[in-house]
């Protein structure tokens, strides 16, 4: 089985970072994990020292971005990675202990796929777990309509694949998974839902902004990305507080 590079962005992630660490720790194949990057954009509270805490259990790497930037941090921590195989996690996900062994099984079957996983709440609450599915039906609904959607959460690809598209958009506030995914698309590369790989998602953006706010901000912003075919300039979800 072919080895993963995983890339993870952060920036003051204390509160979440050590959780995805202890999942890549209890992956049933940790040796499907050739190297993990976490790539910071100037963390303040305590993020780095948790991370380097797992250097001794983990193939990790922490590196300190050039300026604050999701595509960016993402383009760059892809510089230090040293596997063919990628994959790039938000630091606030939970995963299951088959997920390494099961991305790198996708994409030895089928390197020129990119590989996304399907959103799921990491919380009991129904109003959460309603919110997470809606936005999920929505972006596989415009993925089988041959559009390009999905949630950058975890997404996998192998290195051929990431510089043909000459990686993500480093000028993009957010959005930069789905522009990267939309520039797949029109050069016919297969996205594929990677249903048997459990990541769940923060419901943390749900709890402080609302659950029908930030859906209203989702559309705004997702309207705007459709129409500027998928580059997004403009904070609409409120993530400027962090980058």
């Amino acid at each position: 089985m072919k080895k993963l590079s995983i890339v993870i962005i952060t920036l003051n992630e204390k509160d979440y970072i050590g959780n995805l660490l202890d999942d890549l720790v209890a992956q049933s194949d940790i040796a499907t994990i050739g190297d993990i990057i976490v790539c910071d954009g100037g963390s303040t509270d305590g993020t780095a020292e948790i991370v380097l805490e797992y250097k001794q259990i983990l193939p990790i790497k922490l590196k300190t971005a050039s300026r604050r930037g999701y595509g960016l941090q993402k383009n760059e921590g892809v510089e230090s990675a040293k596997e063919d195989l990628l994959v790039f996690m938000d630091a606030d996900i939970r995963i299951g202990a088959d997920t390494a062994a099961i991305i790198s099984q996708l994409l030895m079957t089928e390197p020129q796929q990119i590989l996304v996983c399907p959103i799921r709440a990491d919380s009991h609450k129904l109003r959460y777990r309603l919110g997470a599915k809606l936005v999920d039906t929505y972006f596989r609904f415009l993925t089988k309509s041959g559009y390009a959607a999905a949630s950058g959460q975890c997404i996998a690809m192998s290195r051929q694949t990431f510089e043909t598209l000459d990686g993500f958009d480093s000028k993009a506030i957010h959005g930069e998974d789905l522009d990267l995914l939309l520039r797949a698309r029109k050069l016919k590369i297969d996205i594929k839902y990677a249903s048997d790989v459990l990541v769940k998602t923060s419901m943390r953006r749900f709890e402080t902004v609302g659950t029908i706010r930030l859906l209203l901000r989702y559309t705004r912003s997702e309207i705007h990305r459709v129409w500027n075919h998928g580059t997004i300039k403009k904070d609409y979800i409120g993530y400027d507080k962090k980058y």
